[in-house]
């Protein structure tokens, strides 16, 4: 297995932090316009996660099917994946389930954090199954919506590696193609039930297959990427100043409000940059904070969008004893917090151990066979 590459993570951690701002604060006034449209642009994180998790399945699982296809490969790669994301998202969809059911006693006139669901049986058996975001629709998790678009694209990487790294290069050009077109449709047609939308990407209700399309482009992109990065012409994003140009570059592509198929090409630059960087840019972000923040990224993000309410009964409550301004800031302190402790527990506590127990039940049934 590669090793691990610091920045890659520590951007993941950064990522993750940026998508709770958005939609803890998507709709808030800052009083500075380029401000508001970098955190309004704040879904957008989620396609460098699908451009990210295509890098690094490369980097990691991509020498499994150098040889072609094996079910035996797949079945492994499988199970390598299940370990590192079921048992949270398990987790966390039992948990908002049975608080939905311990508060409200079913699914119906609801509020956060329980979940609303018009057929709770189909919704339990696709949420369980990680197929829910292939058109059925409810969410239980909420966030989970997009590692269930990534179970789609771990059932083809066999086949979308094999055009984007084994085949020859018009495999590769054959697979961007078809990335490029499925971004294109999926940025400028409609989703199915989206009645608001703050961008070309902002895509995940999940009623039809256009945020597993989503993923799936930003999927292939993401192991395009992959081969890329080993052209000579590219070498010149393992410098420091261009790896800080492109994430800059990014920044100010969202606090612009510029379109996302334009600021699209820069997500595998910055990946591409990220993974080669040597000198400052690399101390940058391999610092211990993001690199924290990387490690408990996927905990971030499947936990904050459930304490949404605890930030709204916050900024409700706290003004009854202290200035307005005091208690609004102190209101996103605590609730980042509590997101943060949230974080660290289940990492330890569920995550981690769930990845080690599952991939020790895997490995006892290959010996054992």
């Amino acid at each position: 297995m590669a090793a691990e590459i610091k920045p890659l993570t520590s951007v993941r951690g950064i990522a993750a932090v940026l998508v709770a701002v958005y939609h803890f604060h998507q709709t808030a006034d800052t009083g500075v316009t380029a401000l508001n449209r970098f955190i309004a642009h704040g879904y957008f994180w989620v396609d460098l996660f699908f451009v990210l998790s295509g890098y690094v399945m490369a980097l990691t699982y991509a020498g499994m099917f150098a040889q072609g296809y094996s079910w035996s490969a797949h079945k492994d790669f499988l199970m390598k994946r299940i370990a590192r994301v079921y048992p949270l998202y398990f987790s966390v969809t039992m948990l908002i389930s049975l608080y939905s059911l311990a508060v409200y006693g079913g699914y119906g006139e609801v509020h956060r954090p329980a979940v609303h669901l018009d057929h709770p049986i189909l919704a339990h058996i696709t949420n369980l199954l990680m197929i829910h975001a292939w058109g059925f629709g409810a969410s239980i998790g909420g966030p989970t919506w997009s590692i269930s678009t990534e179970w789609a694209a771990y059932l083809l990487f066999p086949w979308l590696v094999y055009l984007a790294l084994f085949a020859r290069r018009a495999g590769a050009v054959v697979l961007g193609c078809i990335a490029a077109a499925t971004l294109g449709f999926v940025a400028t047609q409609p989703e199915t039930g989206q009645t608001v939308r703050n961008g070309q990407f902002d895509i995940y209700h999940c009623m039809d297959m256009m945020a597993v399309l989503r993923c799936l482009g930003g999927f292939s992109v993401g192991l395009l990427a992959y081969r890329l990065a080993a052209l000579p012409a590219l070498r010149f994003l393992q410098q420091d100043s261009v790896c800080f140009a492109v994430f800059i570059a990014l920044l100010a592509g969202m606090a612009s409000g510029l379109d996302d198929l334009w600021l699209y090409p820069l997500l595998p630059l910055l990946v591409i940059a990220l993974a080669g960087v040597q000198g400052a840019a690399a101390r940058f972000f391999s610092a211990q904070p993001f690199y924290q923040l990387g490690v408990l990224s996927y905990s971030i993000y499947l936990l904050h969008a459930h304490f949404h309410v605890v930030l709204g009964q916050l900024e409700l409550r706290l003004p009854q004893y202290m200035a307005p301004n005091v208690a609004a800031w102190l209101a996103v302190i605590l609730t980042y917090g509590m997101v943060l402790g949230a974080a660290v527990f289940c990492y330890r506590y569920i995550e981690k151990p769930g990845r080690e127990a599952l991939k020790h039940l895997s490995l006892s049934k290959k010996l054992a066979n």
